[in-house]
């Protein structure tokens, strides 16, 4: 079980990332994450106080900005390495606002975070390893890829589907002005808390 930050997308990117989800659960059944709401994971990792967590990231509300994003792509990370298939996803405009939000979230909880072995599966890479080891998470920094993952494509079937997806244009802007927390559980997620961003 872990607590993860999630941005959950606008309309009319929520309904198209439903849409493709629905699409691989009816032809493809059991493609790891499809199950999972849509979202953008600002971080994901295990914690010592869940309470503590959730005061520590409510005391941000004043704080923060709303910040305006542009998901302008579609891509594949071929062979992730998490399911070792290929997971589609929206890609985001770069974006220096939301990476700042990310790193502010990811200090906040490092004092809580749950030691684990899992930095030691990143090893071969410095990055992940530093970044796993200080935030329990593998991707904070500049090396993050936002994004809003759609499913993660382990069937034998999936040139077709990848092709299609891919294959179409995008453009969506919209504002964050909030941000949530959740408890996850392999494909059980509990909305705990939703941030608001003035």
């Amino acid at each position: 079980m872990s607590l993860a930050v999630f941005i959950l997308p606008e309309e009319p990117l929520t309904t198209e990332l439903l849409l493709w989800k629905n699409k691989i659960k009816k032809d493809f059944p059991k493609q790891p994450y499809a199950n999972h709401p849509p979202h953008l994971t600002l971080i994901n990792l295990e914690s010592t106080d869940e309470s503590e967590a959730i005061k520590k990231l409510s005391s941000f509300s004043k704080k923060l900005s709303s910040i305006k994003v542009v998901v302008n792509s579609r891509n594949v990370f071929l062979n992730d390495a998490l399911t070792g298939g290929d997971t589609i996803y929206f890609g985001l405009k770069q974006n220096n606002s939301l990476m700042k939000l990310q790193v502010l979230i990811a200090d906040a909880l490092a004092k809580i975070k749950k030691d684990t072995n899992s930095s030691n599966n990143f090893k071969n890479d410095i990055l992940l390893y530093k970044s796993n080891k200080k935030y329990g998470f593998p991707y904070v920094g500049e090396h993050w890829i936002p994004h809003f993952t759609v499913a993660s494509l382990t069937t034998n079937r999936r040139k077709k589907i990848l092709k299609d997806f891919l294959s179409l244009p995008t453009f969506f802007d919209f504002k964050i002005n909030r941000f949530s927390i959740w408890r996850v559980n392999q494909d059980v997620h509990i909305k705990l808390k939703t941030i608001k961003i003035i």
